[in-house]
């Protein structure tokens, strides 16, 4: 049996940091202060590559042998759609390294941070409503 509950937990945990962030992403807070944006973003991607090596070690491959076509289907579906969650976060890290960075255009790192974190409360909106529910429905029967 599968226990989804912790991934939901890291999923609060996760949203949890992006309203942290979204506090703190206006202009003056970011050109005054942005070790503070910075130490939540590294916060966020801390939090966030533990959830996903939890997903590849531990629900993938559950999920990769699981008796329903469904699910097993639904696992590779979204295992492939987080690559390319995976790449933007690796982009915008590159991108958004430090203070000093931020601080030479703040406005653009507001709009890709805006991005970035809207995808993010996307896909773990996809996750829970869709991929999640429909794993617990299955261990339900």
């Amino acid at each position: 049996m599968i226990k989804i509950e912790s991934f939901r937990n890291h999923h609060k945990e996760l949203r949890s940091i992006v309203l942290e962030i979204r506090r703190e992403l206006e202009l003056s807070a970011i050109t005054s202060k942005p070790e503070i944006i910075v130490q939540l973003i590294r916060k966020l991607f801390g939090r966030f590559s533990i959830h996903l090596k939890l997903e590849e070690s531990v629900l993938y491959p559950q999920l990769e042998t699981h008796p329903n076509l469904e699910i097993r289907d639904a696992a590779a579906k979204f295992q492939r759609e987080m690559e390319q969650v995976k790449s933007d976060f690796e982009s915008f890290k590159k991108n958004w390294y430090n203070p000093q960075v931020i601080i030479s255009d703040p406005e653009n790192f507001i709009i890709e941070t805006q991005r970035i974190l809207t995808n993010l409360e996307i896909r773990i909106e996809k996750e829970e409503t869709i991929f999640y529910d429909t794993i617990e429905s299955f261990q339900e029967t």
